[in-house]
């Protein structure tokens, strides 16, 4: 309720201001305090309004969901749908089955532990005196009982406290997968006992076919390494009948700690600049979700789940490569894996402010260990504090940056050429706007006068060269080129969107557009440029022949599409006869018609969620593109393809993506579907 309380008092005070703005701008007759409304002022308005609206409706629906859930709960229901209940209902189980089995031994101990007292008595009692020997060895025991019965109580209490917070309790020692360089010949190891795991560690080594029930033979079993293989990271074990098999070490799990040690020094660990990185240093990811986010964003890495991002946290790692040109790193893990990761969201140990690096050679001199070191590289951006009236600064040369900036700032709508113009651009300040965080500033090539945004400032000098930006050029309209902006937009891409696009025909093959400026080329027929983004941006998928095969399905549906929007007109007959092809069953379909089970049976064939395998590839945009479309052409028919439930399935998980989303929802996404206006 606190939570609540504080965006209540939050609405309240942005309402307050929205208030005081109107009054002011009022008073002022529409002017600003500088003499002139800036084009800013009403937008902000506009926002703060919608801002409240929302807010006002969030809070309203937040309430009513509170109320079901507090409903359900009284019932004995789930706040969350079921899974959360499931799942502490699994771990309840198992944490109780364990504190059973725990009890059952403790009672055990106790037992013999009285009758040890018992027999010690009666031996009191008796004539026959107790011998040194046997006195040492029943005190033994009875010292070893009172260990073993502590432990066991210890161990009770802490799974008592796993079940009321509903997860499982944490041991000091656990069993540690194995890598090619911690797995040793002769030692004892445990194959894992999760099944799924098992099975998909089996395939990355390519050791071959094997059923369902061979796999449950080896889960779980005790094993000696006899062998191992450096080439595919593989073991020859033997089991305790001593029959022989080849395994992935990754496979292999060993008793050790249950958390990776971070690297051992005498300094400081802090957070490191790529200044600091060296080659083959030893490092740490952070293990705060949120900031590896962060840093992922700045270096446009591409796009990651949360769930892969945790991963990483917290994760030992060791650099084996760098790229000056966007301050990124190659480590590598414990499991041998590589992955580029931003410098600034590693971690390591500094000693008064020194680079952590390997020990130096006994040559070096005190001038070859120089402040220098700590001099700061890349962008040193501006804040409202940082930024000076009168001072000379530099805009990013990162389109993206500028783009982010400048739509948060609402400066007002401006086209990707403009801001193309502006990057790198030398200005300077002439005002500062604290309201929006703006400053009014003259470019120093030619004297004109802009409000860019603060946060797209740097000091001169500290912005990095400028980098060749693709370029898509088209109309201001879906057309062709959405399936194109779509996958440039998802795998966060920046290039110049140029929707007003009139070239010279004569000089692009064919005379049509779109076209991809790019690497110094042009790129023309949208299917063309759409191959060429898989193969340059890795979207291609983890089978080219399936996307291939999806995208020429695609080509046969979207044109009769196209028939429908440009031949007929849109025309009510051309469209009911469309969605009824469409609908048809598959058994009865003949020519390009069934499309919905077509590809609802396609997706279903496949292994993973998408056409690309775990992540989209280019196939999947150019069908959630055309699926988008055929939604808005019937958007008066509710979820024209409910009925096939993994295209359905297919189509949200595609829908919830964070890159196409926020592009279709954006002002930057055209507001028409095709030229002609049929099918908005």
């Amino acid at each position: 309720m606190e939570e609540y309380k504080q965006r209540a008092e939050k609405a309240e005070a942005l309402l307050n201001e929205l208030e005081n703005r109107v009054a002011q701008l009022e008073k002022c007759g529409g002017s600003s305090g500088s003499g002139q409304l800036k084009q800013s002022d009403k937008q902000r308005l506009k926002a703060a309004a919608y801002e409240l609206q929302a807010e006002a409706e969030k809070l309203e629906k937040e309430n009513e969901d509170l109320k079901r859930v507090v409903a359900n709960l009284k019932k004995g229901g789930s706040s969350s749908g079921g899974s959360d209940t499931q799942r502490y209902k699994e771990v309840f189980q198992k944490v109780s089955t364990e504190v059973k089995q725990i009890r059952e031994e403790a009672s055990k101990l106790e037992s013999e532990n009285e009758t040890l007292k018992k027999q010690i008595e009666s031996m009191k009692t008796t004539s026959a005196p107790i011998g040194n020997d046997e006195r040492a060895k029943i005190t033994k025991r009875l010292q070893d009982l009172k260990i073993e019965v502590q432990k066991l109580v210890d161990e009770n209490a802490t799974l008592k406290a796993s079940v009321s917070s509903g997860a499982p309790a944490a041991t000091a020692v656990t069993r540690v997968v194995q890598t090619i360089d911690t797995v040793e010949v002769g030692a004892d190891y445990y194959v894992t006992s999760d099944m799924a795991e098992l099975k998909r560690e089996w395939e990355v080594a390519e050791l071959g076919p094997l059923d369902d029930e061979d796999f449950q033979k080896y889960v779980g079993e005790f094993v000696k390494v006899m062998e191992i293989e450096d080439d595919d990271d593989t073991v020859k074990v033997r089991f305790d009948n001593h029959s022989t098999q080849w395994f992935p070490i990754s496979a292999l799990y060993g008793e050790g700690s249950a958390a990776a040690a971070a690297p051992e020094a005498s300094g400081n660990v802090q957070k490191l600049s790529y200044n600091d990185i060296e080659l083959k240093g030893e490092y740490v990811i952070t293990g705060d979700l949120a900031e590896l986010k962060k840093e992922w964003e700045v270096a446009e890495l591409g796009p990651m789940d949360d769930e892969d991002f945790e991963k990483y946290l917290n994760e030992p790692v060791v650099i084996m490569d760098l790229e000056e040109d966007d301050e990124t790193v190659q480590v590598r893990f414990e499991n041998h894996n590589t992955q580029w990761m931003p410098a600034s969201a590693l971690y390591g140990v500094s000693s008064g402010g020194s680079k952590p690096t390997a020990a130096k050679e006994e040559s070096d001199s005190e001038e070859e260990d120089s402040s220098e070191d700590n001099v700061p590289t890349g962008p040193v951006w501006l804040d409202m504090k940082t930024c000076k009236v009168g001072q000379e600064y530099q805009i990013t040369n990162s389109l993206k940056r500028l783009r982010k900036e400048w739509d948060e700032a609402e400066i007002g709508p401006i086209d990707d050429e403009d801001l193309v113009r502006m990057l790198g651009e030398e200005v300077k300040v002439l005002e500062v706007e604290e309201d929006d965080e703006t400053a009014s500033v003259r470019l120093l090539s030619t004297a004109n006068e802009k409000w860019v945004p603060i946060f797209a400032l740097a000091v001169k000098g500290t912005v990095d060269d400028r980098k060749p930006i693709p370029k898509l050029n088209y109309f201001n309209i879906l057309g062709r080129a959405s399936k194109l902006r779509l996958t440039l937009h998802d795998l966060d891409v920046a290039f110049v969107d140029n929707t007003n696009a009139y070239p010279d025909k004569t000089k692009l093959a064919f005379g049509q557009l779109p076209s991809f400026e790019c690497d110094g080329r042009t790129y023309v027929q949208s299917n063309a440029i759409l191959r060429f983004i898989g193969r340059k941006y890795m979207a291609y998928g983890e089978d080219e022949d399936t996307t291939d095969v999806a995208i020429e399905a695609v080509v046969d549906w979207e044109s009769a599409y196209h028939r429908v929007i440009y031949t007929d007109k849109g025309s009510d007959e051309s469209k009911a006869a469309f969605l009824k092809a469409m609908q048809t069953p598959k058994g009865e379909a003949s020519g390009n018609e069934g499309q919905f089970e077509n590809f609802d049976q396609f997706l279903s064939s496949l292994p993973n969620t998408y056409i690309g395998g775990s992540n989209p590839s280019i196939a999947d945009y150019y069908l959630y593109d055309l699926c988008f479309k055929i939604r808005r052409l019937y958007s008066n028919v509710k979820k024209p393809f409910n009925k096939v439930k993994t295209l359905q399935e297919w189509y949200k998980a595609m829908n919830d993506r964070a890159g196409l989303s926020g592009y279709l929802r954006g002002e930057r996404c055209p507001k028409n579907t095709n030229a002609n206006g049929i099918g908005n």
